[in-house]
């Protein structure tokens, strides 16, 4: 399936049925149907950004905006027939893989602590009551046809008015044309967001007007709990753990607000808080798996795969990810250039390496690494540390996962890298 612009889809629909079968109840074909909604949702290039990335400003306009279209009773008989990319989509050689954690779902958001506030004659607050990562449904009755600007952003300012553009990077400014009479829409881009403000509305709203919709996996609240003496101790803990809620979507990243792309450092502090409150380990596993194949650009980071995959053992007492990736860990360690050289996946990855010899620096007369490793921590914040000729934090990081992969290779069998690893940290 393709779009003017040359983007593809190729979706399958497989339904994992209880005694164990499963079943392809969707493929897309030549019967689908496709319309092109730059219009409806007003995308004409203009980008909310972060320092890492872009998405579509959802300017949703009713003259064009077909409400009712995520109905399965919606008639889409007038929408024309999806182009077809007549390119083989899917070859003999490649395999379809199931997402390896649970579906994420959207979900309406119920607080009772939600309240609008009218500020003026067209002027409103909504406070969700809690930061959500979604987007907003609105059913709303306005008296003409009239456009209204929308503010969304996670705090107030001092004037009481949304902070829009969030210390992030992205500025969550929208505009949306309504028409005379009932307007029924969802917006769809993934926002950081709990305080939402109408600009311009004529009209009244009331607090079932406009709705956050989040976009999260499941979440057992009654398996994590704390509670003490210290009210500030106790509230520290509900915050920890509403993150973790609010934050797992599909794989676990350092804020869907600023950066999107997965990074090992974001598993190693997302999957450590996840164990602490829940058993769903899929998450943090299949981060795991994309970490390894997926890696970043600090060089301490790729050991952060070794411990991880180690804890996912421990929590788990499954040894699966320990065996199937247990030389793709191997190579995590890797120093140099040549046939040894360090790709973050795999030993056969021919490209820039930026922890070659010479980069990273390893000194084998003393056994360590001198220079270049991620101190992901501020300045003024490191009580008066100051870098050396050997980088302490980095070592420490090596150090640690030469211990941690030792006991990985005696899980999985690998005797003679036992000794090998507990000789590397000796």
């Amino acid at each position: 399936m393709a779009t003017h612009h040359g983007e593809l889809f190729f979706g399958q629909l497989e339904v994992y049925k209880i005694d164990g079968s499963k079943e392809v109840v969707q493929l897309s074909n030549s019967n689908w149907k496709a319309l092109d909604g730059s219009t409806a949702f007003g995308d004409y290039g203009v980008k909310i950004r972060s320092l890492y990335f872009g998405m579509p400003s959802d300017n949703i306009d009713m003259d064009f905006y077909p409400t009712g279209w995520d109905q399965t009773e919606f008639d889409d008989s007038a929408w024309p027939t999806a182009t077809i990319n007549e390119a083989e989509m899917v070859n003999n050689e490649e395999v379809l893989v199931p997402y390896r954690s649970e579906n994420t779902l959207r979900k309406l958001v119920t607080n009772p602590s939600k309240k609008i506030t009218r500020l003026d004659d067209e002027h409103f607050i909504l406070d969700l009551g809690k930061e959500i990562i979604g987007s907003l449904k609105a059913e709303i009755e306005s008296p003409i046809n009239q456009r209204v600007t929308i503010l969304m952003g996670e705090q107030l300012d001092d004037k009481g008015h949304v902070r829009h553009h969030m210390a992030s990077g992205p500025d969550y400014v929208e505009n949306w044309k309504l028409k005379q009479g009932t307007n029924n829409f969802t917006t769809f881009q993934m926002k950081n967001f709990r305080y939402v403000e109408i600009v311009g509305f004529k009209g009244n709203l009331t607090i079932d007007d406009i709705q956050g919709w989040a976009i999260e996996q499941p979440f057992d609240e009654s398996e994590g709990s704390f509670t003490s003496d210290n009210s500030l101790l106790n509230k520290e803990y509900e915050l920890s753990k509403y993150t973790i809620k609010a934050t797992n979507q599909d794989v676990f990243v350092d804020s869907q607000a600023r950066e999107r792309r997965p990074y090992e450092g974001d598993l190693l502090v997302n999957g450590l808080t996840s164990y602490a409150i829940s058993s769903q380990y899929s998450l943090t596993r299949h981060s795991i798996d994309y970490c390894i194949d997926n890696p970043t650009w600090p060089e301490d980071y790729k050991l952060f795969n070794v411990e991880m995959a180690w804890m996912d053992y421990l929590y788990t007492g499954d040894a699966t990810l320990l065996t199937a990736r247990y030389d793709d860990l191997r190579v995590k360690f890797n120093r140099g250039k040549g046939k040894d050289s360090f790709d973050g996946a795999s030993s056969d990855f021919v490209g820039t390496l930026r922890n070659g010899h010479g980069v990273d620096n390893f000194d084998d007369r003393v056994g360590l690494v001198t220079n270049d490793g991620l101190v992901d921590w501020p300045i003024r914040e490191r009580d008066g540390y100051v870098s050396g000729e050997y980088n302490t934090p980095f070592n420490a990081v090596f150090f640690g996962n030469y211990q941690i992969m030792s006991k990985i290779a005696a899980v999985t069998g690998h005797q003679d890298d036992v000794s090998f690893f507990q000789k590397s940290c000796s």
